[in-house]
């Protein structure tokens, strides 16, 4: 069972993967593996990061675009196609919220098509962002948005996909976990609306946003991970 695993925001890909076999990686089955690219856009270390793991720190995508989306898009589809195929893709926060706009626009765009993964991991997601002018809410103007200064128009602008306006939900097995204390809780709890609630499984812990390393919450971490690992194999058969 192959992995791609894509970090957040100010870390890289060997942030990601010490955070994660530290917290439950080692938990789960041996037969998973994982591969943890890096992201391509230089920027603030996230907090705490620095202490880890030396530089660069880097995110996916510097502004949240339709054009920066779309490039990311290309980038994960060129890592797919070398590196891949991937059974499933973990993302934690950017790289999460990446992830479930990959799999979104590919079911919305091409829904004859198999799905690019067998299920998903999103870890303290954000909301997913649209590459496309016709599919999501404008945001453009929302103050917590990396809107570019360019954003007047077109590619420049950016938009979100929102459950009440975005049909699709994801098709595949999900798993969702975040903190209830997460700063951005909000947005996790709305990806989890765009996913199919009979294939999604959700673990709450009591952190922030983050990757959590107590050792009860990380077993609830790899139960939450391997119900939807298991859930896909089902689907397939």
């Amino acid at each position: 069972m192959r992995f791609l695993c894509l970090h957040g925001r100010g870390t890289n890909g060997e942030v990601f993967e010490f955070q994660t076999a530290e917290a439950f990686r080692h938990l789960l089955p041996d037969n998973y593996s994982y591969t943890f690219p890096d992201g391509e856009h230089d920027c603030p270390a996230a907090p705490g990061v620095e202490k880890l793991i030396p530089g660069p720190y880097l995110c996916w995508y510097s502004d949240d675009s339709l054009k920066s989306i779309a490039e990311q898009h290309e980038v994960v589809s060129e890592i797919i196609e070398d590196e891949g195929p991937f059974d499933v893709v973990m993302g934690f926060s950017q790289g999460a919220a990446l992830a479930a706009s990959i799999i979104l626009h590919h079911q919305i765009e091409q829904p004859l098509s198999p799905p690019l993964f067998r299920a998903a991991v999103f870890i303290s997601s954000f909301r997913p962002f649209s590459r496309d002018p016709s599919l999501g809410v404008d945001i453009t103007e929302d103050p917590g948005t990396y809107a570019p200064p360019s954003a007047k128009e077109g590619l420049a602008r950016c938009r979100w996909m929102d459950p009440a306006v975005t049909k699709a939900r994801i098709q595949i097995p999900t798993a969702h976990i975040y903190g209830d204390k997460d700063e951005f809780l909000n947005q996790a709890l709305e990806l989890v609306k765009l996913s199919e609630m009979s294939l999604a499984s959700t673990f709450v812990h009591q952190g922030g946003h983050d990757i959590p390393v107590r050792p009860d919450v990380c077993k609830g971490i790899r139960d939450a991970i391997v119900t939807a690992v298991d859930q896909s194999c089902e689907t397939v058969q």
